[in-house]
């Protein structure tokens, strides 16, 4: 006597079958009641700034911090080294 190990898919293709027809069902549903849905709520004001600060060194040697062109006598003192690393082209 040998095992049978095959996969059984007909109560697979059973349930999806159902869940077409019940959606084909709701989709024809919809359009005959009258569905009184609340609008969505007004967005809150919750602005909290960014932990995380991005800063850009461009190939002409100018700086942007969170994509804002910024020179460099602006930056804090000791954000930036002085110290330049020439890139190998």
């Amino acid at each position: 006597m040998a095992l049978n190990a095959d996969i059984n898919v007909t109560p697979m293709i059973d349930v999806l079958l159902v869940l077409l027809i019940v959606f084909m069902l709701s989709m024809q549903l919809r359009q005959v009641l009258d569905v009184n849905v609340p609008p969505p709520a007004k967005p809150t004001s919750h602005t909290t700034a960014s932990p995380q600060v991005v800063l850009e060194l461009k190939a002409d040697g100018s700086y942007a911090i969170n994509g804002t062109a910024t020179p460099y006598s602006a930056l804090p003192s000791g954000s930036v080294t002085s110290r330049r690393v020439a890139s190998a082209t």
